[in-house]
């Protein structure tokens, strides 16, 4: 199960890569990333330091969790699924990004964010439920 979640992870970064580098061009030079109420945008990042922050979000933090998974013990088969599920939130942020860039002035889809918000959360629980929990000693299970 390891080498099927870091193989997953790897595939992941590669089709991240290619999306994030072939539609980072399609982002004007200021980036709206943080908006309010309604939609509306109300902070910008030029668009290199954006793709800077979805290296992190996206690869940086990803990879810490895996680190720390493995340094504390514990929860090991899940990691790199825990860390996919990380990217593939990055990467719909960014799709989400490059959809509300798609008007002037940019918008964000508060359906598409929800859903994005949703399938994340659904993964999350998903992987507690399946990797989260310690397992049981063998002493446990005999009471």
């Amino acid at each position: 199960m390891r080498a099927s979640g870091f193989r997953f992870f790897l595939v992941l970064v590669v089709i991240g890569v290619l999306f994030v580098v072939r539609t980072l061009g399609d982002l004007p030079a200021s980036v709206a990333t943080n908006f309010g109420g309604g939609g509306a945008p109300h902070a910008w990042i030029g668009r290199q330091a954006y793709a800077g922050y979805l290296v992190v979000i996206g690869l940086v933090i990803p990879l810490a969790i895996v680190s720390v998974m493995v340094r504390r013990g514990g929860v090991q088969a899940g990691r790199w699924w825990l860390a996919s599920l990380m990217l593939g939130l990055a990467l719909g942020l960014h799709a989400v990004l490059l959809a509300a860039h798609r008007t002037q002035p940019p918008q964000l889809s508060t359906a598409g964010f929800l859903t994005l918000m949703g399938v994340f959360v659904v993964g999350l629980v998903s992987w507690i439920l399946r990797w989260g929990r310690p397992a049981r000693s063998a002493s446990e299970v005999e009471r």
